[in-house]
Formats: structure tokens, C-alpha cells, sequence
């Protein structure tokens, strides 16, 4: 079953990471950065980027929420490229539950996601 690995806030990064690395090796693994999360995204420490860089090149795909993006007032090209950029999070991360796609972890209001 596909997955997908949410980053909601700034200190779930390197779990989150080492998360999806777990996992992309395995079944087809998504990181999505959205909310909080996103702040971390545009000053990623080399360690971070390192796993993240890693987590491509394993076959999995990141992406960041230019929603998040928007509201936190980061511009949407601050992040680096290595992120797919996607509109909305939260409408995302429902196609792809109705789609099959199991959230690993996610900080939504409400829990509805979470795992």
C-alpha cells in the first residue's frame, strides 16, 4: 500500500525523514511538508538535506503545500527544488486517502488523518 509521510511541524523533520526512509524501499513512499513544517524547508540543515536527498534517490518524492508556503509568507520558490510543489495539503492528503494511500503521519486539526 502507498504511503505518505506528513511533516507538520518543525521538530517532526528528522523523524519524519527517517520515516519515509524506511519506507520508500518498500512501497511507494511520499514526504509532504505542510503547516509548520514548511519553515524548516527553506533553511534545511545539511544533515536533513542529506536524508531528504537520500529519500529521492531511493524512489521517493517530496513535496510542500504552497498553501502552507503562503500563509507562513514564504515565497513558493524559497524552498529548494528537490520539493514538488502541491496547492492545498489537506485536499491532497484526502484524494489520496480515498485513492488507497495510507497516512503514516499526519498533524491535521481534528486527527483525522493520523495513524
Amino acid at each position: 500500500m502507498p504511503k505518505i509521510v506528513v511533516i507538520c511541524h518543525e521538530k517532526d523533520w528528522t523523524p519524519g525523514i527517517e520515516k519515509a526512509l524506511s519506507l520508500v524501499k518498500e512501497d511507494e513512499t511520499l514526504l509532504l511538508v505542510m503547516d509548520e513544517g514548511v519553515k524548516r524547508c527553506i533553511v534545511c540543515e545539511p544533515e536533513l538535506f542529506r536524508l531528504l536527498h537520500q529519500f529521492i534517490l531511493d524512489g521517493g518524492k517530496a513535496l510542500v503545500c504552497l498553501s502552507s508556503l503562503k500563509k507562513a509568507g514564504i515565497p513558493p520558490t524559497r524552498p529548494p527544488e528537490i520539493f514538488e510543489r502541491i496547492e492545498d495539503g489537506r485536499k491532497f492528503l484526502e484524494d489520496a486517502n480515498q485513492n488507497g494511500f495510507e497516512i503514516v503521519k499526519a498533524c491535521i486539526s481534528g486527527g483525522i488523518f493520523s495513524r
